[in-house]
């Protein structure tokens, strides 16, 4: 199941967080929100307005562009080659019914999550 983009975000400002030595409650002072606000972001549970996702952002010294691209890189990860492949088989179907593998100036196709996630922040 793809996970929603709120649980891709908040995976993301939870990880920055413990990789910066954080605590969940200097996080939150900073960026002026209650721990309990902030927890419930981490987990997933609450969709934060685009001028909280800066708050939170700058209170762990990212900008929002870098904050939101954590978020797509480990949404990339999460789904892996699986997705990329299943991609790849749906995608290489070519309309003469062939499945296109004589050609070999293909490109490599983008994770579609990722790219939507970078077009939104972009």
């Amino acid at each position: 199941m793809t996970k929603l983009w709120r649980q891709m975000l908040g995976d993301a400002i939870r990880g920055t967080r413990r990789e910066r030595g954080e605590r969940l409650v200097d996080v939150a002072e900073t960026a002026g929100i209650s721990p309990q606000y902030l927890s419930e972001i981490e987990r997933g549970r609450k969709e934060p307005s685009s001028e909280m996702v800066e708050a939170v952002a700058e209170a762990l010294g990212l900008t929002t562009l870098d904050l939101v691209r954590r978020a797509a890189d480990e949404s990339a990860s999460a789904t892996g080659p699986t997705t990329t492949s299943r991609l790849a088989s749906v995608t290489s179907l070519r309309s003469d019914g062939s499945d296109g593998s004589d050609r070999t100036d293909r490109p490599e196709r983008p994770d579609r999550t990722r790219a939507s996630v970078l077009a939104l922040a972009g």
